[in-house]
């Protein structure tokens, strides 16, 4: 009794093998986007600022606060990178970390001209105050204990950004310079650290959703 082996025909050996999917090949993003997102950060940023700034005082916690905007600049940030197609990359993450710093700066300079315009208010609904500030200027001519507590008086209605900064930390304590001007400093880095942390965290939770 023979054996039979099995034939193949020659069109079963030459049957079409199934196609293997090629990967997709990344299109170039236009170069317009990037400098769009940028100024719609920039915009968005600033928008914040101006909201974050005319907030109300008892929301403005040291640190929390402008960790909380620089949160929110994250959200924003992310969901225009989105809108605009754009791709992920370290130059993004570094641009918002910068933007958010640079928002954070303009609340800052928001703020202090918010605490100028209610010292200014303050001397306008006192006028006996700076009647007796004018007579310890006439009389501080010729006397140095009378032109320093001029100084201090005067200060007090007219402060620069330093006594601003100052007026912050007041709540933590008399801190001397430069104390309070490099804990705004740390605020501003924290916020945009915040920034950038916000738009990686968002990221990685869209790339486990995409899977």
């Amino acid at each position: 009794m023979t054996s039979e082996h099995p034939r193949f025909s020659p069109q079963q050996s030459a049957a079409p093998r199934p196609a293997v999917p090629r990967p997709a090949v990344p299109q170039a993003v236009p170069f317009w986007k990037l400098p769009v997102w940028v100024a719609g950060c920039l915009l968005s940023a600033a928008v914040l600022s101006v909201t974050a700034a005319y907030a109300p005082t008892v929301m403005k916690r040291l640190i929390l606060f402008p960790l909380v905007y620089g949160v929110a600049c994250g959200f924003v940030f992310h969901w225009l990178l989105h809108e605009l197609e754009l791709r992920w990359s370290r130059l993004v993450l570094a641009l918002a970390l910068v933007i958010g710093c640079l928002g954070t700066v303009n609340v800052g300079i928001l703020s202090f001209h918010q605490f100028q315009r209610a010292r200014h208010e303050q001397a306008r609904q006192n006028p006996k105050d700076l009647e007796m500030l004018e007579t310890i200027r006439q009389a501080s001519q010729n006397d140095s204990e009378l032109q320093a507590e001029y100084a201090k008086e005067l200060q007090y209605y007219t402060p620069g950004f330093r006594e601003y900064l100052q007026h912050r930390v007041s709540i933590l304590g008399n801190w001397p310079e430069p104390w309070p001007a490099l804990f705004w400093g740390l605020e501003v880095v924290l916020a945009g650290c915040g920034t950038a942390g916000m738009m990686q965290r968002l990221e990685r939770n869209r790339n486990r959703t995409a899977v």
